[in-house]
């Protein structure tokens, strides 16, 4: 809601516009993963500021299958309400893939599990890393995510090719002079109340 409210101001008043930021892992990792049909996986990603979503971001290594991304909010590190999804969609070839999600979200700063399920054996950039965390559950390829993620079995060694892409309003210069310059003009007028 501040990012829109921050927008909003941004548009009426000062005519700036907002910019796009990568949250995850957007350069190819080099390696390819034989994802499971069955198993809805993914890792953390971390947000450092209010955002707004945009899309679901994969690296591919291999097509001709469907999948469905879900962003999941995190309670106590694991993954817990389902709350954006990307709906089902077709992957035809090797790259990369930004799929948009089907509703707008905004995320506050935080922790969230991008989590992925597939249809067929997929193939997602990949890097070996053994203090890289990931967490599953069964489920079989499906058009709607879990609203609830359940029991989420952990393991580590791996980290995937995956990301959002947000939005992100900057705070132009000319707002903060505008907002220090009110917060002034009050300053002064309870110093006079109380003269």
């Amino acid at each position: 809601m501040k990012s829109r409210l921050l927008g909003t101001v941004c548009l009426l008043a000062f005519n700036c516009s907002a910019t796009t930021i990568n949250f995850g892992n957007d350069i190819d990792f080099g390696l390819g993963s034989h994802h499971r049909v069955g198993f809805l996986l993914g890792s953390i990603i971390t947000i450092d500021q209010t955002v707004d979503l945009l899309t679901a971001g994969i690296i591919f290594y291999s097509g001709g299958y469907n999948g469905n991304i879900g962003i999941y909010s995190s309670n106590t590190g694991e993954p817990d309400q389902l709350l954006a999804t990307t709906g089902a969609f077709h992957v035809s070839g090797a790259g990369t893939l930004e799929v948009p999600f089907t509703s707008n979200v905004t995320l506050d700063t935080g922790d969230y599990w991008f989590m992925g399920v597939y249809d067929e054996i997929a193939s997602i950039g990949i890097k070996q890393d053994t203090n890289a965390e990931y967490k599953y559950r069964s489920l079989n390829y499906t058009s709607e995510l879990p609203t609830t993620f359940g029991t989420a079995i952990t393991q580590s060694g791996q980290d995937y090719n995956y990301y959002i892409k947000a939005s992100v309003i900057p705070i132009p210069p000319a707002l903060y002079l505008f907002a220090s310059g009110l917060i002034g003009l009050v300053g002064m007028a309870r110093r006079r109340m109380h003269s």
